[in-house]
């Protein structure tokens, strides 16, 4: 069961106009942050980077960030570093950290849980899209939220089409404003069990 698309409810109308959450990516491969950085920039990040656990612990005090995705192999200051320095600073230590790590191990897990990680990740195991979700789930929590279902719309499969007439919207389904991919957002209504509230919005801009 879904609202009707043609008007979103003032709670999610609200939500649009929010500032881009921060998330501060740290890790040493480049090819790694430019994907990463490309799929968390089309979600409606604001996305900043670091190479190293140093250069990202420097940004963290001067800006803190929403959210810190972790590698743990890193130069200068290991990523099991960076999580005991920020737990041990006041103004770091509630920022919510996700592991990202080719360290996979038992014990890497367990190291990682102790030192307050607050979800783990072995990388050639991790999908992005499972890797999106869990920071939709994170920064909701923060907020004191729900996090949204966020289902892609393609051309020419079941009902886009019909959709996309429904709602007057061209037929890709892309955003008037910036040009990316509008999405299907559910948010689903705690006082109805199995209902949502529904609206097409763009990931990028909101």
């Amino acid at each position: 069961m879904a609202e009707r698309l043609d008007e979103a409810p003032p709670r999610l109308r609200s939500d649009a106009k929010r500032r881009a959450a921060t998330i501060l990516l740290v890790d040493d491969d480049l090819l790694f942050q430019r994907t990463y950085r490309a799929h968390l920039t089309d979600e409606g990040y604001d996305v900043r980077l670091a190479s190293d656990g140093e250069q990202a612990l420097e940004q963290m005090q001067a800006s803190p960030p929403d959210l810190v995705l972790l590698d743990l192999l890193l130069p200068r200051t290991s990523g099991y570093d960076v999580l005991e320095r920020m737990r041990a600073n006041p103004a770091l230590a509630k920022i919510p950290v996700i592991v990202l790590s080719n360290r996979g191990e038992p014990e890497d897990l367990k190291r990682g849980a102790e030192l307050g990680a607050t979800d783990y990740f072995v990388k050639f195991n991790a999908r992005p899209k499972e890797v999106l979700w869990k920071i939709r789930q994170v920064l909701a929590k923060q907020a004191g939220e729900l996090a949204p279902l966020r289902v892609a719309i393609r051309e020419k499969e079941l009902d886009a089409e019909l959709l996309a007439q429904a709602c007057g919207k061209p037929l890709d389904l892309r955003c008037a404003a910036c040009g990316g991919r509008l999405v299907l957002e559910l948010l689903p209504r705690p006082e109805a069990p199995g209902a949502f509230e529904a609206r097409l919005v763009c990931p990028r801009c909101g």
